[in-house]
């Protein structure tokens, strides 16, 4: 199989995948979220690493038919998860258009019109929530690179010369003070900056999950008088799923 398909191809091929994804949609409102239990499977795929391609129409409706219908429908209208919406059948197009253009984001001389979109979406998020000022950020691809980016910035913010010489340059141990409820994401994030997943202190909530503010200011003021006399300090940069960053209050 050649990759390099002629007009005709690229046009069969593309009409074939919107048919596929349309009936899809179309199926959303009744379709179960995955198969039952006693249906699925686990294996992993042992297949040899083929010497030549397979016609792609084929393969394009074996993909289609194995991933909708032995995959885990997130769009489908019985699937009541948090994170994962329902993506828009513009946000498709604008997907399937960014896949063929690949627009660099190194740098907005080369992105140009991509960054600028990113940038003017950032800031509608903004005005949507009310925000005073200037208001500025960056997508990432989910809520793991998200906490990751901000504790960076924190310990950037709080520490700059730890962004060169490391934070055994800072002197002391670094902490962070995060909701018992916040995503594990942000222990992970942790020990991938060296600061420790230990570092990361978890706070208590009450029963609708909200920081007790009585219980957290008995438990923070214990632990941040151990953290004194430990040499610790606590660093601050910003909010992000229930994580809270706080300097440590003169002594």
């Amino acid at each position: 199989m050649d990759f390099e398909f002629d007009s005709k191809t690229r046009r069969q091929l593309g009409y074939r995948l919107i048919d596929q994804i349309d009936a899809y949609f179309s199926s959303l409102p009744d379709r179960p979220v995955q198969l039952p239990a006693d249906q699925r499977t686990y294996g992993t795929l042992d297949n040899a690493l083929p010497e030549m391609g397979g016609d792609p129409a084929k393969v394009l409706d074996e993909i289609c038919r194995d991933m909708v219908d032995k995959g885990f429908n997130v769009p489908s209208a019985n699937y009541f998860g948090l994170m994962n919406p329902t993506p828009t059948y513009m946000g498709v197009l604008a997907e399937a258009l960014v896949a063929a253009l690949n627009p660099q984001l190194a740098t907005l001389a080369r992105s140009q019109l991509a960054s600028k979109i990113e940038l003017e979406t950032v800031r509608w998020i903004g005005e949507r929530v009310g925000w005073p000022g200037a208001f500025n950020g960056t997508f990432t691809s989910g809520g793991n690179e998200a906490n990751f980016s901000g504790l960076a910035l924190a310990l950037a913010a709080k520490f700059p010369e730890s962004i060169d010489d490391g934070i055994a340059m800072i002197g002391a141990k670094p902490v962070a003070y995060a909701s018992a409820e916040s995503h594990h994401s942000l222990d992970k994030s942790a020990g991938l900056l060296g600061i420790g997943r230990k570092a990361l202190r978890r706070v208590a909530v009450n029963d609708d999950a909200q920081l007790d503010p009585g219980r957290r200011s008995c438990r923070r003021q214990e632990t941040v008088l151990r953290s004194r006399d430990c040499g610790d300090h606590e660093f601050r940069h910003g909010r992000r799923s229930g994580c809270n960053f706080r300097n440590l209050p003169p002594s």
